[in-house]
């Protein structure tokens, strides 16, 4: 009669026949399996006062990903388990990893054999407590981030998004399969991702004022006195001319962050900049170099008599002396820290003499316009996305413009400059206006003769309605045959999101027209 341990040893001899008799004969158990990240990243959040992040939240991160497995026929699935680790750490059977979870581990002697965990992807996700490595890795991106805004004139006015952290976690996914009969080892199929942490920098708080100070407590910074200084105090001659501004600011106290910005009669000439005062720096100074010209000066500049005459004496071409001085123009240095805010004030001279000497030219029988050059604009201008020939309309959205500050919206543009003259041209500029005032200015210029270049840049647009100026040899340094055909005109309407804090109010372009010259 057959006994029931005749049959078992059968049964266990047919699969080792199917499976192979020896550790040694390679046997295929995993059928398919496969991983991949999902869902949102987990998020870690920090916070600060003052001017730093210095505090990243301790609170569980879950890291979400999808997985599926099969083993072959007359296999079983063992062991499903998901883990984290640091990057380049490879996924293996041990307990060093960040976190571990065992999603399903069967071990029934042998009586479930199931070969299918998953024939889709399926969610799973695991839980984690950062560590001090990250933590620290999330307040440097949010202080990084921070500086990098302030430095580009748009500092943070609130939450923002700092970089996200891509190299400090991997999520592994191990899919286990094994024979009925153990008799060959088990085989695993390793998956391994790296996975992002997204960082959120809180608004910074203020720092807490204290009631009640006691005698070994510093009091905060306080700036003390400001003064500010013009280099060359009074100018006259050709302009545009390289002002320097430098400015002294007296502080006390534990030291800190400043933000400091230079203005002329009254208009921004530089964006705010940061400096850092150290604990017991009494003085610190700044300085800016700008190069200025009428445009950047007082409204009255321009009743200034500018001398563009010329008078022969043995010593050559000169300028005739200048009929009267420029009105005073005035530097501004303001500082603010924390709530404090200061200005310091200088007066100087700039009288700007538009020198030009007319190109000398041989006679050559009446060869006069002939040879000179002429530059203007043929193909219109660009904005963003948008583009129209001169003298049109241009209705821009915010998908054009390349980043929003508190004075407007930032934008590129480009427009042709072409010289269809018969003699080549250099050292002129080309400038953009709105209102009046510099929106981009292209410095000494060269075109050849039938030459055409591209003028590009950014410009900063408040929100409104209102023309464009674009002059190009604004300062009319080249004699051209044709002086009527520089200056060219675009009308732009700007979203009311850009802001600006101004709705800018059509006015005529100031340029001067250039008179006709005689030719000697």
């Amino acid at each position: 009669m057959e006994t029931k341990k005749h049959r078992s040893t059968i049964s266990a001899i047919v699969l080792l026949t199917l499976l192979g008799s020896t550790s040694a004969q390679a046997v295929q158990q995993v059928e398919y399996a496969d991983m991949k990240r999902a869902g949102a990243n987990p998020v870690i959040v920090v916070t600060g006062q003052g001017n730093s992040y210095t505090n990243a939240s301790s609170n569980k991160l879950t890291f979400h990903a999808q997985a599926k497995g099969r083993c072959t026929w007359a296999n079983r699935y063992s062991s499903v388990a998901e883990r984290l680790s640091k990057p380049n750490h490879q996924a293996q059977h041990s307990s060093d990893f960040l976190a571990s979870n065992v999603i399903v581990s069967i071990h029934d002697g042998y009586k479930n054999k199931d070969r299918t965990w998953s024939s889709s992807m399926k969610p799973i996700s695991i839980s984690w407590t950062p560590d001090k490595t990250v933590r620290d890795a999330a307040v440097k991106s949010c202080n990084d981030k921070r500086d990098s805004l302030i430095k580009s004139g748009n500092p943070p006015q609130g939450r923002f998004q700092g970089t996200a952290l891509v190299d400090q976690v991997m999520h592994q996914f191990s899919f286990e399969c094994s024979t009925l009969v153990s008799l060959t080892p088990n085989q695993v199929k390793n998956f391994s991702v790296a996975h992002p942490i997204a960082v959120q920098c809180e608004k910074l708080a203020p720092i807490q004022a204290t009631l009640k100070l006691k005698p070994t407590q510093a009091l905060p910074m306080k700036i003390k006195h400001l003064a500010v200084v013009a280099n060359p105090k009074n100018y006259s001659g050709v302009c545009p001319v390289n002002m320097t501004f430098k400015g002294t600011i007296n502080t006390e106290g534990p030291g800190g962050e400043i933000h400091y910005r230079f203005l002329s009669n009254g208009k921004a000439i530089t964006g705010f900049k940061s400096k850092t005062i150290a604990a017991g720096q009494v003085i610190t100074h700044v300085s800016v170099t700008q190069s200025l010209d009428a445009d950047n000066t007082s409204p009255q500049q321009g009743k200034t008599p500018k001398n563009t005459d010329i008078k022969m004496n043995q010593g050559g071409m000169q300028a005739q002396q200048p009929l009267g001085m420029a009105p005073t123009e005035k530097v501004t240095l303001e500082v603010r820290h924390n709530n404090q805010k200061r200005t310091a004030e200088d007066k100087y001279v700039l009288n700007c003499q538009q020198l030009k000497v007319a190109q000398l030219l041989p006679d050559v029988g009446g060869a006069g316009p002939e040879l000179m050059p002429d530059m203007t604009s043929r193909q219109g201008i660009k904005i963003g996305q948008k583009s129209s020939n001169w003298g049109g309309q241009i209705t821009l959205k915010q998908s054009d413009f390349t980043d929003t500050t508190p004075r407007g919206c930032l934008a590129r543009f480009s427009y042709d400059a072409v010289n269809i003259g018969k003699a080549d041209a250099s050292g002129f500029n080309s400038r953009m206006r709105l209102s009046g005032k510099q929106l981009h200015l292209q410095k000494t210029m060269d075109l050849n003769k039938n030459q055409s270049k591209n003028i590009s840049g950014q410009i900063l647009l408040p929100a409104g309605k209102y023309p464009i100026t674009a002059s190009i040899d604004d300062s009319k340094a080249i004699d051209e045959s044709n002086e009527n055909n520089n200056i060219f005109k675009i009308t732009v309407t700007v979203p009311d999101s850009c802001g600006g804090g101004m709705t800018p109010r059509p006015s005529p372009d100031a340029t001067p027209a250039k008179a006709p010259r005689p030719r000697s």
